[in-house]
């Protein structure tokens, strides 16, 4: 029998059974999910709350070895930061999801840190890490800054 594979946002992902879905967080919860949390910035109310097969999906966990992998990831799953309603990555999306980007200009935010880069290498992450975890920087990125997402809406 070969695997089947669906599109879930974007994101080609194996399907998995419910069963499957319940053993990998079982296992989540036990041993990862502490440290996880502690090192992400998330709590497991979020990712019950947003859902814990989507949460899964993100990683593309497969199997239970897979879990552990997360500390060596290059891309970490996190909640948006804007709508808390999404999973997103820190690296790629800036702690933004799909529907949380179009509100802020991203190209700003980058010349920002390009500008930033040639005053002082590595000065950009330190701009990287105030947009995802501060608000209020965050905000001077909004498009329109008058418009506050709705939370439950998005």
């Amino acid at each position: 029998m070969s695997d089947k594979f669906i599109n879930i946002d974007g994101n080609i992902v194996k399907k998995k059974s419910q069963k499957s879905y319940d053993k990998l967080y079982t296992e989540f919860k036990k041993n990862h999910a502490e440290e996880y949390c502690e090192t992400l910035g998330m709590s497991l109310e979020d990712i019950e709350r947003i859902g814990y097969k989507k949460f899964i999906d993100a990683h593309d966990w497969r199997k239970i070895s897979d879990i552990s992998k997360w500390r060596t990831d290059a891309v970490h799953i996190i909640v948006c930061q804007s709508c808390k309603n999404e999973f997103t990555t820190y690296e790629l999306d800036l702690g933004l999801c799909k529907k949380c980007k179009p509100f802020f200009d991203l190209s700003l935010f980058a010349d920002h840190c390009n500008l930033s880069e040639k005053e002082s290498r590595g000065s950009s992450y330190g701009l990287r890490a105030a947009f995802v975890y501060q608000d209020e920087f965050r905000e001077n990125y909004r498009i329109a800054p008058f418009l506050k997402i709705n939370k439950k809406s998005v």
